[in-house]
């Protein structure tokens, strides 16, 4: 029977901490990793906690149960898996402090050295306190968690909890298309396989479920991921996890049936008067994937181990007051539990706490939303200073960018030296300076170099370095005026499209819902901006990391054509791919960006022709609501997904539409363009791009070229360990590999060159002033799996060809939607005119842009 093993050491303390009033938890500080592991005996399941450490998203949950964190191969049982939901509501709570359904996170769980975690920073929301402990029996395959919630206000609150996350990936036989290199995969679905009421259909009166998934959409075996079960026990309902705003009103969609069943929510509600704690329990384990010779036998061990634990609860650890606050299990039964001792329990009093006091400012310029054009016109008129914008927005960081339910987006903020940079601006433009950026507060994804911050790639093995000059596009900015406010966070070395985690910084979230993810790997560009945590912000792509982060968070954004903004001083991903370039709201602030980071750079060798190309009065010559009208736009039907509820491919045929109805002309051209640049794609990629070889070249080139840093070439790297944990597989196969020769250089720079002459060719053939197609085909997932989504952004990061993204508003999730356009090189002028005659056309409407909500002006207070 399964029992905690002679090993767990640390349980009669845990047991102690959980009799405590508030539950509050303590324990040993781990070694600092992305998620802390703890494997089964025999090797199959890794029950990857998210935790407090490095790159912690501190909820609890189980990352992937499987591979690496971050590795994307959708082949793990888990995703996510473990989190909890809560509303809470009584007289008195606000819908701010209620949750709203939101995921906890923040709770300090820390990993106690052997098998379990617990909570050292419990989460109060609307009078309540909610922490969490995590246990692991790794002989028996199973995860405990026992989530505590304790009334400590004054008046009786009711508390809805639901325990779930990702219990599947599907993947549902979706064509991708052939410039991601993909190709249809096999059926995957989510679904109920049993449950203890010996059907397969989870209800209310079943303690426990089988959950598999199948290889061709029915409810067939073998279960490729492994199958896993979750013991329930009591629940007043299952609902959709995926959404806040879904999951105490939306059923679990029960498989197969494309992705809703991949989100299982156990919901249960707590009514509690003052004083009173109750806490649920949840078990959760998983077995080995399954082949078809073995199909079956793994779901049986699933089976075994939920019946196992239901015949006998391991609950002994827990003390008998803790034994009395479970309130979805029967613990009648459970060694230690004693009936006079819940009858003698006495409530706690109220806890007192501090007032709950709203954000202020010290500044009185109300800067959320505003555009650079608005803000220097305000300046240039006298309405307001750059020191006013600049407190302005530093006021907003430790507002909405700090604490338990921040968005984590900034790694680094010098607030003096900001404020010092703001004072000279606003001399400068008293003496008559006129920037066209002068007294603008710009932000800078953390692989810019920058002679008076730190640049680490968000990464502890840089910790320390300073380089010893400004990047050129830093530079370019400084001299147009711009005050630098910081860094942002950023998917370590810019390794991952999906999340944005590093070392330094941790986790940021999504400012339209910050259960989300913000993509990456500019994910700390895209939510600071969006949130008007600053003017705008510079961002680096390699795919995805400018264009997939501004579709999902609202903004616009351009990928230029590749050699017209410089990458000196930008530290790389792979330099065949890399690009640097500026988030903005609005696509006037875009082009004045491109027009002040434009042109040749004696650094640069690929911007030889750059200046050439710039037009004599900027980029926003080109801005002309009319530009669409008459334009012959190629789309491309990019939609592979199954699993986003169609909610993205609904709201673009809305796009479409407002394309059309803008004076365009569109033409699906999606089988043809495939057919004719696939062999051309197929080549690029095997031409070196994205080696081990090209990686060490290009990290050891810059480190070569660029002083300050605290390494000298990615060996040392690699040796430091200091990388996030999903990184250091590939730093050490770079420190490894043999460098690239030249003639390797040469064909995949002529591979690149020929992809561009594919497309260039189809468009002109084909009488094509753009091309179209959405910038993502998905929502972006939620941040604490491993769940990828589609971005179309290989065709411009691939050919080197220029796109502009422009926002498009919401989908009916709440999540934004972005338009591409791409273009022939040195078309970027062109693209961005189509982008604002959009952007002008679909102003107020359901397909124009939406600020995120929650992330107004903050009230001004007076300085005393």
């Amino acid at each position: 029977m399964p029992h905690p093993s002679p090993r767990r050491r640390r349980a009669a303390a845990l047991g102690c901490a959980l009799a405590t009033a508030g539950l509050a938890l303590t324990a040993v500080q781990p070694a600092a990793r992305a998620t802390t592991t703890v494997k089964d005996d025999d090797g199959v399941i890794t029950w990857d906690v998210n935790d407090a450490s490095r790159g912690d998203v501190d909820d609890g949950s189980i990352a992937t149960g499987g591979a690496p964190f971050q590795n994307g191969n959708g082949t793990n049982p888990f995703d996510g898996f473990g989190a909890l939901r809560t509303t809470v509501s009584g007289r008195g709570v606000t819908a701010a402090a209620s949750g709203s359904g939101h995921i906890l996170r923040g709770f300090g769980l820390t990993y106690d050295g052997v098998d379990g975690w617990v909570t050292t920073a419990p989460v109060t929301l609307g009078g309540v306190r909610f922490s969490r402990s995590i246990l692991v029996d790794p002989t028996h395959h199973w995860t405990r968690y026992v989530d505590t919630v304790t009334n400590i206000a004054s008046r009786p609150r009711k508390v809805r909890v639901s325990f779930g996350g990702g219990v599947g990936y599907s993947t549902a036989g979706f064509p991708v298309s052939l410039m991601s290199q993909g190709g249809a995969h096999p059926a995957d679905w989510t679904y109920v396989a049993a449950t203890s009421s010996g059907d397969a259909h989870l209800a209310t009166d079943d303690s426990w479920a089988v959950i598999s998934d199948s290889v061709d959409g029915t409810a067939a075996k073998p279960a490729k991921h492994g199958p896993r079960g979750v013991l329930t026990g009591r629940a007043d309902a299952y609902s959709d996890f995926r959404f806040a705003s879904r999951v105490f009103s939306s059923s679990y969609a029960q498989g197969p049936r494309q992705g809703e069943a991949d989100y299982l929510g156990v919901d249960n509600t707590l009514s509690l008067s003052a004083g009173r704690t109750a806490s649920v329990v949840h078990f959760v384990t998983a077995a080995a994937p399954e082949k078809t010779a073995t199909a079956g036998q793994q779901a049986a061990v699933v089976q075994g181990v939920l019946q196992s634990l239901t015949a006998a609860l391991p609950l002994s650890d827990l003390t008998p007051a803790a034994l009395c606050t479970v309130a979805n299990l029967d613990v009648t039964s459970v060694a230690g539990y004693d009936a006079a001792t819940c009858a003698k329990q006495v409530p706690l009093g109220p806890t007192a706490q501090p007032p709950v006091v709203p954000p202020t400012t010290t500044s009185r310029y109300p800067v959320a939303e505003k555009t650079v054009a608005q803000m220097l016109a305000d300046m240039a008129a006298g309405r307001t200073t750059s020191v006013a914008i600049t407190q302005a927005y530093i006021d907003r960081i430790a507002a909405y960018d700090r604490g338990q339910s921040g968005l984590n987006s900034y790694l680094y903020l010098d607030v003096a030296h900001a404020l010092a940079e703001a004072r000279a601006a606003d001399a400068a433009r008293a003496k008559g300076a006129t920037g066209a950026l002068l007294g603008i507060p710009v932000a800078l994804k953390d692989l810019y170099d920058t002679k008076d911050m730190p640049t680490t790639g968000g990464s502890l093995a840089l910790a320390g370095s300073r380089p010893t000059t400004d990047a050129t596009a830093v530079a370019r900015l400084r001299a147009a005026g711009a005050v630098i406010l910081g860094k942002l966070n950023l998917s370590e070395f810019a390794w991952s499209g999906n999340y944005s985690q590093s070392g330094v910084g941790g986790s940021t979230y999504n400012p339209y819902d910050t259960d989300r993810s913000a993509a990456g790997s500019s994910g700390g560009t895209g939510a600071s901006t969006a949130a008007s945590l600053n003017a705008f912000s510079m961002g680096t792509d390699s795919c995805g990391s400018l264009q997939g982060v501004s579709g999902v968070t609202g903004l616009d954004t351009i990928r230029a054509t590749r050699g017209l903004t410089s990458l000196a001083g930008v530290f790389p991903l792979e330099g065949f791919q890399d690009s640097a370039g500026p988030m903005t709201r609005s696509i006037t602030d875009l082009a004045t960006a491109l027009t002040v980071l434009a042109g040749t750079d004696s650094k640069d060798a690929l911007t030889a022709k750059a200046t050439a190309h710039v037009p004599a009065g900027g980029y926003t010559t080109f801005l002309k609501a009319g530009a669409l009208s008459g334009k012959r736009l190629g789309y491309l039907d990019y939609f592979p997904s199954q699993y986003a509820d169609a909610a993205v491919s609904t709201h673009f045929s809305g796009v479409l539409a407002k394309l059309k109805s803008s004076g365009a002309t569109v033409v699906d051209v999606t089988s043809g363009f495939n057919a004719a640049t696939s062999k051309r794609s197929t080549a690029y990629y095997a031409s070196g791009v994205w080696s081990s070889a090209h990686y060490r070249h290009d990290i050891n080139a810059f480190l070569a070229a660029n002083k300050g840093f605290t390494v000298k070439d990615v060996k040392q790297i690699a040796a430091s360990g200091k990388a996030i944990p999903f990184l250091q597989s590939a730093l050490e196969a770079a420190a490894k590999a043999k460098d690239p020769s030249a003639a390797d250089l040469a064909k995949t720079a002529a591979a690149k060159k020929a992809l561009a002459g594919a497309i260039e060719g189809f468009m002109k053939a084909h009488h094509l002033d753009a091309l179209v197609y959405p910038t993502n085909a998905d929502d972006p997932a939620i941040a604490d799996g491993d769940r990828g989504f589609n971005q179309n952004c290989q065709i411009s990061a691939d050919s080197g060809l220029p796109g502009v993204t422009v926002a498009t508003g919401t989908d009916t999730h709440g999540l934004p939607v972005g338009l591409e356009f791409l273009g022939a090189s040195w078309t970027d002028g062109q693209l961005l005119g189509l982008a604002y005659s959009y952007e002008q056309h679909a102003k107020g409407t359901t397909v124009g842009r939406k600020a995120p909500k929650g992330y107004g002006n903050l009230a001004y207070a007076r300085v005393s």
